[in-house]
């Protein structure tokens, strides 16, 4: 089977369950169509699952005995917590065994959108909201989520009617990058350069020996599908997450139309911010300079700073 077959499977099941909300015209039942949208979308994440992962409806308990709202959908995986505690059938499942906790509306508002994001445990690994309609549903976010930008407490959700929208956040070595010269003119004895083996020393400690830092590149991207489902996006991710090998291109394939950076944030080891991007500067290069500064105790702290150019 080729690549687009898997996702005309996957299609002809979210078009059946279009036509299902469709036939569920009743005034004020917009929970049964939560609801039918709710059922049919577990039907379908069920058979996308590993085998150590299971989807159902149910509570999240923490150690200390708090139990959640009842969810919508729970992925939980049965390797991360004693057989036990999913054996004796309550629907009630420890917060380390979840993978994600996704919360199902078929129409993302204001409101709605609110309600989700208050319900959601921030100690989850994955908070998802899925609709059928609702539009600028990023502007509606950022309006809620203070942390957004670096700890979202929703790290992706779409609509039909709108794109899907997902957090990326990834962690990067850099590679201590100095200005000698300076360095020299700065500080005089403190700095011992060696031409031959290109390396130098501050205050007799060879810099080689410090560790090499780390920073966190944080990054919205949202992307529009349509006429396609936007749902195939939020399943190349899921997928992705769930098995070693990244096979979520079988249900759609991010090099056919690429997601669009919305924010584009940085952070050092220290939870520093020392970057952030503004729209016009999204398609820049990017570029981390590393200096070091001096105390009179004899201690030197490296940092860094970004730029665009």
């Amino acid at each position: 089977m080729t690549e687009t077959m898997f996702q005309k499977l996957i299609e002809q099941e979210l078009k059946l369950i279009k036509e299902l909300l469709l036939q569920i015209n009743v005034k004020n039942e917009g929970h049964i169509k939560g609801t039918a949208l709710e059922f049919r979308l577990r039907s379908l994440f069920s058979k996308m699952l590993p085998s150590f992962c299971l989807v159902s409806n149910g509570w999240i308990i923490d150690e200390k005995g708090n139990k959640s709202d009842e969810r919508d959908l729970l992925v939980y995986n049965k390797d991360k917590a004693p057989q036990i505690l999913f054996d004796i059938g309550t629907g009630i499942f420890p917060i380390e065994s979840i993978e994600y906790d996704i919360q199902v509306k078929n129409s993302i508002t204001d409101k709605s959108f609110k309600q989700a994001y208050d319900k959601f445990d921030k100690r989850t690994k994955r908070n998802v909201l899925l609709g059928i309609s609702g539009t600028s549903l990023f502007k509606k976010y950022t309006k809620i989520d203070p942390k957004y930008l670096h700890s979202p407490k929703i790290c992706a959700f779409a609509s039909e009617d709108d794109k899907y929208y997902f957090f990326s956040r990834e962690k990067m070595k850099y590679k201590k990058i100095f200005n000698i010269n300076k360095l020299q003119l700065d500080n005089g004895p403190a700095i011992n350069v060696n031409n031959k083996s290109c390396n130098f020393t501050i205050n007799g400690n060879n810099l080689s020996e410090f560790g090499e830092k780390e920073i966190s590149i944080c990054r919205w991207f949202c992307v529009d599908l349509k006429p396609q489902s936007n749902m195939l996006g939020f399943i190349n991710g899921f997928v992705n997450t769930l098995y070693k090998e990244k096979t979520g291109k079988y249900f759609y394939d991010f090099n056919n139309r690429k997601p669009k950076c919305l924010t584009f944030v940085v952070f050092d080891n220290d939870g520093k911010q020392i970057f952030q991007a503004s729209d016009e500067e999204l398609n820049k290069i990017l570029s981390f300079e590393t200096n070091a500064a001096f105390h009179i105790n004899g201690s030197i702290e490296l940092s860094i700073k970004a730029y665009t150019k």
